[in-house]
């Protein structure tokens, strides 16, 4: 198995952890893909009941891993032809 397939079935087992526990929030290590930088300026003016913009709800961090996984998959069929 090599490095995507590892990636792949690792995203599969996060994606089943994350909804074991209800997890809401997405926060990236990559802050180019998901508006990171405005997201901290929300953050700065943020009043004490507006939604924080990492939350996402449990739905959309779920769909940001099927995505991920999506991408994965199509970069390893494009390798295996």
């Amino acid at each position: 198995m090599n490095r995507c397939h590892w990636f792949i079935a690792g995203l599969g087992t996060l994606a089943s952890l994350m909804a074991f526990a209800h997890v809401e929030a997405e926060i990236q290590n990559h802050p180019l893909m998901d508006g990171f930088q405005a997201k901290l300026a929300q953050l700065k003016t943020r009043g004490v009941n507006a939604p924080h913009p990492f939350v996402v709800g449990a739905d959309a961090y779920a769909a940001f891993l099927n995505v991920m996984s999506e991408c994965a998959q199509a970069r390893l069929a494009r390798r295996t032809k």
